[in-house]
C-alpha cells in the first residue's frame, strides 16, 4: 500500500515540475511566435529581400548551433535550472536591444545573442520534461509540450496583430514575456534533472547510435526552419494582405498545436515509427496542396493547418523515440545531438527558402517543406528499424 502511495507522490511531483516547465514555455512561446513575422516584416519595410532577410533569420539558428555543443557541460557545472534563468535574462536583453539598433547588421549581432540564451532553454525544457515523463504517457505528455510551444507560437501572430508590427511596443511586449516565462520555472526546482554524478557522455558518439533520429531532425529542420522563417512572407507574396498574412503563420501554427494531441495519443498506442510514415506522408500531400490550391480558398487554408501540425508530428514523435531509447545523461546529449542537427536544417530552412522565393517561385516554399516529409516517408518506409527501440 505505501508503495503505491510513493509511486502516486512521486508522480504528482514530476507532473508539478513538468508543468512549471510548460507554463514557461507557454509565455516564451508567445514571446517567440511575436518575433517570428514581426522582425522579417519589419527587414522588409527598411527595403531588404527576401534573401537577405533570410540570412539574418541565420543568426539565431547559428549561435543556437554553436551553443549547443557545450549546453550539456554548462548544464552538468552549473546546474539546469539557473543557466535557464541566465538564459531567460539575455533573452530579455537582447529583445530590448532590438529597439536601439536597427540595422541588419546590429539585428544579426542581437540575434546570435538571443539565438545563444534559447539553445539553454530549448534543451533544458525537453529534457526535463522528456526526462519526468512516464513511459506509458510518454507520448501524450510530449504532445501537451509541443502544444505549450506551438499555441503560443500560434498566438503570438495574433497578439502581434493586435499590438501592431510598428514603432517600439511589441519589442516591450516580448520582452516583458520572455521575463515572466522564468518565474514558473521554480516551482520545479527540486525536480529538475541532475547530470553531474552520471557518467560523461561525448555528442559524437551519439552520432553513431542514432540515424534515423537524426535524418528525423535535419529534415524537420528543413522544414520548420523555412515555414517558420518565411510564412508571413510567402502570404505576402502570393498576395495577401499583411493581417492576413500574419493570420496564414497563425494558421500554421494552430495545426502545429492542436494536432498534435492525436498524434501523441496514438504514439501511445500503436508502434511510433509506423505512425511516423503515416504522418509524412500527410505532410507532404498537405503542402503540395497548398502550392496548388487557390490562394484564400478553403483547401488552401485548410491544408495549411494540416502541412502545421505534420510537420511539428515528425519532431514529436522523433522527440518520443529517443526519450523512450535514452535515460538520464546520455538522454541529455542524444537531445543535444537531436537539436544540432535540427538547427542545421532551420539554418539552410530560412536562407534556401528564401533564395528559391525570389528566384523561382513564392510557392518554392511549401514544395521545400513537402520534398523533407517526403525524404522521411521514404527513409522510414526503407528502414529496417520499423520496431521501437527498447527502454534502456
Amino acid at each position: 500500500m505505501s508503495g503505491s502511495i510513493d509511486v502516486k507522490l512521486s508522480y504528482k511531483n514530476e507532473y508539478i515540475a513538468i508543468t512549471g516547465a510548460l507554463v514557461s514555455m507557454f509565455l516564451g512561446g508567445v514571446a517567440f511566435g511575436m518575433s517570428l513575422p514581426l522582425l522579417p516584416l519589419v527587414m522588409h519595410r527598411w527595403g531588404l529581400g527576401e534573401a537577405m532577410i533570410g540570412y539574418n533569420g541565420m543568426a539565431q539558428s547559428l549561435a543556437l548551433f554553436s551553443m549547443c555543443l557545450i549546453v550539456v557541460k554548462v548544464f552538468r557545472k552549473f546546474h539546469m535550472l539557473p543557466t535557464m534563468l541566465v538564459a531567460s535574462a539575455i533573452m530579455v536583453v537582447g529583445s530590448l536591444a532590438l529597439i536601439e539598433f536597427q540595422s541588419w547588421f546590429g539585428w544579426f549581432l542581437i540575434r546570435l545573442f538571443i539565438g545563444g540564451a534559447f539553445a539553454f532553454m530549448w534543451i533544458g525544457f525537453e529534457v526535463w520534461v522528456n526526462h519526468l515523463a512516464p513511459e506509458h504517457q510518454r507520448g501524450r505528455i510530449l504532445a501537451i509540450y509541443a502544444g505549450c510551444f506551438a499555441a503560443p507560437t500560434a498566438l503570438g501572430p495574433l497578439v502581434l496583430n493586435y499590438v501592431g508590427t510598428e514603432g517600439d511596443l511589441p519589442f516591450y511586449v516580448i520582452a516583458a514575456l520572455y521575463g515572466l516565462g522564468a518565474l514558473p520555472m521554480l516551482v520545479g526546482y527540486k525536480m529538475q534533472p541532475n547530470f553531474r554524478a552520471e557518467e560523461k557522455v561525448k555528442l559524437l558518439s551519439m552520432v553513431r547510435v542514432m540515424p534515423f533520429l537524426i535524418l528525423c531532425a535535419a529534415m524537420a529542420g528543413l522544414g520548420d526552419g523555412a515555414a517558420w522563417n518565411m510564412m508571413s512572407l510567402f502570404g505576402v507574396k502570393v498576395g495577401l494582405s499583411e493581417s492576413s498574412a500574419l493570420m496564414l503563420s497563425s494558421t500554421f501554427l494552430l495545426g502545429s498545436f492542436i494536432l498534435q494531441f492525436p498524434i501523441g495519443y496514438l504514439a501511445d498506442k500503436i508502434n511510433r515509427m509506423k505512425l511516423l510514415i503515416l504522418v509524412t506522408a500527410i505532410g507532404a500531400v498537405a503542402c503540395a496542396g497548398v502550392a496548388l490550391s487557390a490562394v484564400n480558398g478553403i483547401a488552401f487554408w485548410s491544408l495549411t493547418f494540416v502541412a502545421g501540425g505534420m510537420l511539428m508530428g515528425v519532431y514529436v514523435l522523433a522527440l518520443a523515440v529517443l526519450g523512450q531509447r535514452f535515460k538520464g545523461g546520455t538522454m541529455a546529449a542524444a537531445n543535444a545531438v537531436f537539436v544540432i542537427v535540427f538547427e542545421l536544417g532551420t539554418f539552410t530552412g530560412g536562407p534556401i527558402s528564401g533564395g528559391l522565393m525570389e528566384y523561382i517561385h513564392p510557392s518554392s516554399l511549401l514544395w521545400m517543406m513537402g520534398f523533407a516529409c517526403l525524404v522521411l516517408t521514404v527513409a522510414a518506409i526503407t528502414s529496417r528499424r520499423l520496431q521501437p527501440p527498447k527502454t534502456a
